[in-house]
């Protein structure tokens, strides 16, 4: 059953933001992940507090919690971190 890491941010510094982004294809990649959606147009309906949002598609819940445990991710994470506030979750699909 597939699994979503869904990401809401607000960019607080949008070079190093981009440096991130420009890596997280490939790191997602890794573990059999794919980007549905990853910036973009958005339009809240309800709430809205973050204008950067993605949404990453894994097969399954183990699979996207070992992309977010991996050293691999692990590496990049402090340029997020570092560059928006925001929140992250993981949502199990059906």
């Amino acid at each position: 059953m597939s699994a979503y890491v869904i990401g809401h941010f607000t960019v607080t510094d949008r070079d190093v933001y981009l440096s991130y982004a420009a890596q997280t294809a490939d790191n997602v990649a890794e573990f059999g992940g794919r980007f549905l959606a990853k910036g973009g147009d958005c339009e809240w309906l309800e709430g809205g507090r973050h204008l950067r949002n993605v949404i990453i598609e894994f097969p399954d819940m183990a699979t996207a919690r070992r992309w977010y445990a991996s050293d691999s991710y692990k590496k990049i994470e402090p340029l997020r971190l570092n560059s928006s506030v925001g929140e992250l979750l993981l949502l199990d699909g059906f």
